[in-house]
């Protein structure tokens, strides 16, 4: 059994609750209940785009072992389900389990890649962070990369979680230095499907900017 922390990533829902209180609920009753079970909070965040107004995002890290699923399923407020979970480990970041606080933007992107395939995308990775998380244009940082728990050898999904100062940066940085666009050209051949969550953590920027009313 391996003994590398587990990150938990879950989106909950509470359809008749924003993100503001079923966040609040969270943050009362289910991140105290988990820790009695082991489990700490690394980020609790609502959605800028690609999350519905009821919903959050809760990453929480746990000890090789642990039942993550099952422990928060029996703590959530009353109302809220979790509409989708994954258990990852680290690979080249984090380098422990120290909570996300800076505020800012947080994209969390899902990557679908074989299993075969996932070593070279953590290279290409962190290749392309050198002069990615560098340039001038835009703040941006890696936060972590992340692998499944039990990678399935074909479709298995890879977690990379990026602070941004602002929604600006992100948009810049979409034009990476030439060195970084390469390395992400190589990866984007070795993944089989994405989706991103543009989030902010709860409680940090309540007015980012960039963040308009379109």
């Amino acid at each position: 059994m391996s003994t590398d922390p587990v990150f938990h990533w879950a989106r909950i829902a509470a359809p008749g609750k924003n993100f503001a209180a079923l966040g609040k609920l969270i943050e009362e009753t289910t991140l105290p209940a988990l820790e009695r079970q082991g489990g700490r909070r690394w980020a609790l965040a609502n959605g800028l785009f690609g999350l519905w107004n009821h919903e959050v995002i809760l990453l929480t890290t746990w000890p090789g072992g642990a039942k993550p699923d099952e422990y928060l399923s029996g703590e959530l407020p009353v109302g809220a389900a979790v509409m989708e979970s994954y258990e990852f480990v680290a690979t080249a970041r984090p380098t422990d389990t120290s909570p996300l606080s800076k505020p800012g933007v947080y994209v969390h992107r899902l990557f679908g890649v074989d299993s075969a395939n996932v070593e070279r995308f953590v290279e290409l990775s962190e290749e392309a962070w050198r002069t990615f998380e560098t340039a001038s244009e835009y703040q941006s940082e890696p936060q972590g990369l992340f692998r499944q728990v039990d990678h399935s050898e074909t479709g298995g999904l890879m977690l990379l979680v990026t602070w941004y100062d602002r929604l600006e940066s992100w948009e810049r940085s979409r034009t990476p230095p030439p060195e970084a666009a390469e390395n992400f050209r190589e990866r984007a051949l070795i993944t089989t499907r994405s989706v991103a969550y543009a989030t902010r953590l709860l409680g940090t920027n309540p007015a980012v900017r960039g963040m308009g009313a379109g």
